[in-house]
């Protein structure tokens, strides 16, 4: 069945009814996510809905941590798990989304563990999608040790070429000059000409993007500060492993935690929000240490998460309780990897970072470019 696809789409779907892996990559807007979402419907409909995991990291799908384990020593955590166990063992399509800021070793991981638990008669199938130049920040004085996602030779890659049809082609094909870095003073001028003439409150409800957490933590915490009502502050509660007493061990414990989670969140009912741990489930109540959120129009009770340090040989040094929530007002370019914003707001001026692949990747967040406000892009 072609979905009124184009041929590099039909080709990707082509390769994926006929059981092979595939690795889906292309710019933002060229139908990755359309031809994603009609594999995902096909696999409801040959498999049953009741054997899909919606949703899941590939770490919880798994039950490891995110240490750098050899894959053996993962596939013995997973053959461990019963439950686990079965679960993969039954699973007979995978999809994954974003893929480019999945490092290339995780994928070589979940291809070695699927296929060790398949059946005889089945094999585990990775299929995935993603842009290559939407990955996260690069390094420049140190060497990463793991390559880039689209360097793993596990999968049979097909490059998309079209535009989306939701994409409005005139910011389509400007910010495809960005990316490329051939971008005309007239594009300049188009793009810095939607905030003119937008007020100061127009431009404060549009959601923000900036380079830095420091300036997303700042605009968030001015934002929450002008909401009526109470604040709630949830705070951390640390954990470090009984076992682990020596001294530099236990520091770099709580070094660890500190990135895990923020030490406290601060919220006021009517807060923006973006969750950092997965959420399920409808709620008729909230305790004293849950949320109560509405996320697409459905309630949903976001409770307090426990989040893991663990070493390379798979060991819990410490554990960190906090509320999985973040103030959203503003993200940074990063953090808004994957979302489609119909109104957004970019000040390259209050940003230290000018990169193409960034900027493209900042731009191409929203649908069209009426909803895009733009200042001193240069």
């Amino acid at each position: 069945m072609a979905f009124d696809l184009d041929a590099s789409q039909q080709s990707a779907w082509e390769g994926f009814l006929a059981g092979k892996n595939v690795g889906l990559f292309g710019r933002a807007g060229c139908g990755k996510s359309a031809v994603l979402t009609r594999a995902i419907a096909h696999a409801r409909r040959v498999h049953g809905v009741d054997q899909m995991i919606d949703g899941q990291t590939l770490h919880k799908f798994l039950q490891v941590g995110i240490a750098e384990l050899p894959k053996e020593r993962v596939l013995e955590k997973v053959k461990a798990n019963l439950f686990v166990r079965a679960e993969v063992t039954k699973t007979t399509v995978i999809f994954i989304d974003e893929l480019p800021l999945i490092a290339a070793r995780w994928i070589s991981v979940l291809e070695y563990v699927v296929r060790q638990l398949a059946p005889g008669v089945r094999h585990g199938r990775p299929w995935v999608g993603g842009d290559p130049l939407q990955l996260g920040p690069v390094h420049t004085r140190t060497t990463r040790h793991d390559a880039p996602v689209f360097m793993c030779r596990i999968c049979r890659d097909s490059f998309l070429s079209a535009t989306a049809c939701w994409l409005e082609r005139q910011l389509v094909r400007r910010s495809y000059r960005v990316r490329k870095g051939e971008v005309t003073d007239v594009d300049l001028m188009v793009l810095n000409a939607t905030s003119d003439g937008v007020t100061a409150d127009e431009w404060d409800r549009r959601t923000q993007l900036r380079a830095l957490n420091v300036h997303v933590n700042a605009f968030n915490k001015d934002k929450l500060s002008r909401l009526a009502g109470a604040e709630y502050v949830f705070k951390c509660r640390d954990e470090i492993a009984p076992g682990l007493t020596h001294p530099a061990r236990r520091a770099y414990a709580q070094r660890c935690m500190q990135q895990v989670a923020p030490p406290s969140v601060a919220l006021k009912p009517g807060a923006v929000v973006l969750t950092t741990r997965e959420v399920d489930g409808e709620v008729k109540e909230c305790r004293g240490l849950s949320v109560v959120c509405e996320f697409s129009g459905r309630l949903v009770k976001v409770a307090v998460a426990a989040f893991d340090v663990i070493d390379n040989c798979g060991t819990r040094l410490a554990t960190r309780h906090a509320m999985p929530l973040i103030l959203a007002w503003a993200m940074t370019i990063h953090r808004a990897q994957g979302a489609t914003l119909n109104t957004l707001a970019i000040d390259f001026g209050q940003l230290n970072w000018r990169l193409e692949g960034l900027v493209y990747s900042g731009l191409f967040r929203c649908r069209t470019l009426e909803g895009l406000f733009v200042r001193v892009l240069r």
